[in-house]
């Protein structure tokens, strides 16, 4: 299945964002980090992308985003409206209202279905 460059630029965007973050929070923290990028790819990803990347001001970023196209450029519909509450503040009304629910003891448990 062949991928889009959108789609490849993002998918290595986030993974190499994320090493690039264990790597930051091992550090501060004091915990043994993710392996040092061995290949040229990593070490552009890791060395040179993520440093800028994080450089960038959010607005840069942002618009960036927006130019590329995903899902996150889709127009979701709005959610339906709610309709009023199951149970209002003077209790249930309606046609059920008015049957008679025994109350819940230790000895009627909602196990025993109420006998």
């Amino acid at each position: 299945m062949a991928s889009s460059f959108p789609r490849w630029l993002r998918e290595n965007s986030e993974h190499y964002l994320m090493i690039d973050a264990q790597r930051r929070m091992a550090a501060k923290y004091g915990r043994p980090a993710p392996p040092k990028p061995k290949r040229l790819a990593e070490r552009f990803w890791l060395d040179v992308f993520a440093p800028v990347y994080r450089l960038l001001p959010w607005k840069l970023r942002s618009f960036t985003m927006q130019l590329m196209p995903g899902s996150h450029r889709q127009q979701w519909s709005r959610p339906a409206e709610r309709g009023v509450p199951a149970i209002g503040p003077e209790g249930p009304s309606g046609p059920l209202s008015g049957m008679k629910v025994p109350p819940v003891t230790a000895q009627t448990g909602p196990e025993t279905g109420g006998e």
